[in-house]
């Protein structure tokens, strides 16, 4: 993973930069890009052959449509206003635009998504020169991650945790992952000597303010994803 999250600190553009642009679009995902974000964290979820780049399970809060996603078709949900003018992109199209920039964390946010996943990283790497090392994918579902590996194992993991620490880091542990991403609320400064001593990196979620970024440094974590990667990269490179 040297290839892309060779820092001592990294930001992910959590959603992109979503604190400036509409969160999972492509505005945002170059964004964050733009202000340095060395990743950028992203939701997918299937609807019918289609991976899409969105969060929610309904479209209420992002876009100018109601309902729940998947009971729409994809050609319906891409005409869909999904802030800004912006539209809901495919995780292909993320994957064009980031173009080998920077590191894509992949969150599975459904139950049906991860041999897709899987096979479209695999694709790229096979296809298109990118590297495995560019890429993360990440759930809370733990069977999500488990697919994904047993699919290809060698697509890094990141396994994502608010409670059941422990749980988390045996699940890591048996499966190879490659990072652990706590929650900020949760994560603690013996979590992250623990999933250290494990050969974890410790990427945590979501920061936002310069308290919280200064006690992640001190404490030793590889990385946030932040709504505002520029402020709180500028504020830790005066702290490293």
């Amino acid at each position: 993973m040297s290839t892309y999250l060779h820092r001592s600190f990294v930001c992910f553009g959590h959603r992109g930069a979503c604190g400036y642009a509409p969160e999972n679009t492509l505005r945002a995902f170059d964004l964050a890009i733009q202000q340095g974000a060395q990743g950028i964290e992203l939701d997918v979820q299937q609807v019918g052959n289609e991976l899409l780049v969105f969060h929610d399970k309904t479209l209420n809060r992002t876009t100018n449509g109601t309902g729940w996603v998947t009971d729409f078709p994809v050609p319906v949900l891409r005409a869909l206003d999904a802030g800004g003018g912006e539209r809901i992109p495919l995780l292909s199209e993320v994957l064009a635009l980031v173009n080998q920039r920077v590191c894509v964390n992949i969150e599975i946010k459904d139950h049906q998504s991860a041999e897709a996943v899987a096979h479209l990283v695999t694709h790229h790497v096979q296809q298109h020169q990118w590297s495995y090392e560019a890429f993360l994918v990440s759930s809370f579902d733990f069977d999500q991650l488990r697919r994904v590996h047993n699919a290809n194992p060698a697509i890094p993991l990141g396994v994502l945790c608010e409670n059941s620490l422990d749980e988390a880091l045996a699940f890591a542990g048996e499966h190879g992952a490659f990072s652990m991403h706590p929650s900020l609320t949760c994560v603690n400064e013996s979590f992250v000597e623990q999933a250290h001593g494990a050969g974890f990196k410790v990427y945590v979620f979501t920061v936002n303010e310069r308290a919280d970024v200064a006690r992640m440094i001190a404490w030793g974590v590889d990385g946030v994803f932040s709504d505002v990667p520029d402020q709180m990269l500028a504020y830790a490179l005066r702290l490293l």
